[in-house]
């Protein structure tokens, strides 16, 4: 997915870089955290639907094991991953969500 958006960048305009990339539950996998290469973006991703039942208070404390879905539920849950993964739901989720109702495709 990575190297595809960068090729689409590329296309629209060669100086577009990405910075940060979100993704939801579906995307996140240990294999695909591990191997994010060096000059890859910064990635966000749910660890799982239930990715916000993060308790309160625990902001500083990293969940033990270290693991990459402890360690990116952890960047989650940060003040600046909070700020930037709910860029999701006002850029990329509302366009999702008026497809699926102009199609027809949401139960009423």
């Amino acid at each position: 997915m990575i190297e595809a958006t960068k090729e689409n960048l590329h296309e629209v305009d060669e100086s577009l870089k990405v910075k940060t990339l979100l993704g939801d539950a579906g995307y996140f996998s240990s294999e695909n955290v591990e191997g994010l290469k060096r000059n890859d973006p910064d990635v966000l991703l749910a660890v799982s639907k239930e990715c916000r039942t993060y308790r309160k208070g625990e902001d500083n404390v990293i969940p033990m094991p270290l693991t990459p879905a402890s360690l990116m539920e952890y960047r989650l849950h940060t003040k600046e991953g909070k700020k930037l993964y709910r860029k999701g739901g006002i850029t990329v989720e509302p366009v999702f969500g008026h497809i699926k109702e102009v199609l027809g495709l949401i139960a009423s």
